[in-house]
């Protein structure tokens, strides 16, 4: 019995190449896996359910939303999903954060930007986006003009990241980490975002918390947690991969 996690996958059409390892990874699932977690950014950028640039994913997670539990985080590129749509597939939608109880543990899910509270214009931009009002008002205009926007934050995002190159590759702040966990009474926090794939604590010593970081997927290269009764493993998933090996 096991349980699989990944974030940041940044699907879209013009990556072919990273769409089919994705679709490899779904087929190769453990058949003992209990349920798949995706924490966020799993689209490029997601406009809207009329966009036709996504259909096909959409499709593939439906496919498997018939034959494994599925539960969807938005993250910072696809925080326009709503829970309505994600049912549409059969997929529970998670808000960020989320408590959970696996295997005896208290786990709290995040995306991971809401967790990055030093960059204090991104959150101010981060709490204007995610007014309901102004989505529906978004959402209602016309789909070329919603592409050409996202286009645009892309454009702007890249950038920034070339004139600080330290940017791309920002931690949370562990302080808000810290407090959030406590509030949530949890052990283990697991979040995506800053793309470090990686096992740590968060205040290494007494009480100590232990946090997992999802990594960023490539064209032939992904990365998975899988969580059961004794263990948690971050795995590399290459595209011959065998996720549905019995010991995993």
């Amino acid at each position: 019995m096991s349980t699989i996690f990944i974030s940041d996958l940044h699907l879209h059409p013009a990556r072919p190449r990273l769409v089919k390892l994705f679709e490899k990874f779904l087929n190769s699932l453990p058949k003992n896996a209990q349920a798949l977690y995706i924490l966020g950014d799993f689209f490029e950028a997601w406009v809207g359910a009329d966009d036709p640039d996504y259909s096909a994913i959409a499709e593939l997670l439906k496919n498997t939303a018939k034959k494994i539990p599925l539960y969807f985080m938005p993250g910072n590129r696809d925080f326009l999903i709503n829970e309505a749509y994600m049912n549409s597939l059969g997929i529970n939608f998670l808000p960020d954060p989320t408590l959970i109880t696996l295997y005896g543990r208290k786990i709290l899910l995040a995306h991971g930007d809401g967790l990055c509270t030093q960059d204090k214009s991104y959150q101010r931009y981060r709490r204007i986006v995610r007014i309901p009002i102004l989505q529906k008002i978004f959402l209602a205009l016309p789909l070329s003009f919603r592409k050409k926007v996202a286009r645009k934050l892309r454009q702007d995002s890249q950038t920034q990241f070339q004139q600080n190159p330290k940017k791309r590759y920002q931690e949370i702040d562990k302080n808000t980490a810290i407090k959030l966990i406590t509030q949530y009474q949890a052990d283990l926090i697991i979040h995506g975002h800053i793309h470090k794939a990686g096992i740590d604590w968060l205040n290494p010593g007494q009480n100590q918390i232990e946090r997992v970081v999802l990594g960023d997927w490539h064209d032939d290269l992904g990365s998975v947690l899988v969580i059961n009764e004794d263990e948690l493993n971050l795995i590399p998933f290459i595209k011959d991969s065998l996720m549905n090996d019995p010991a995993i």
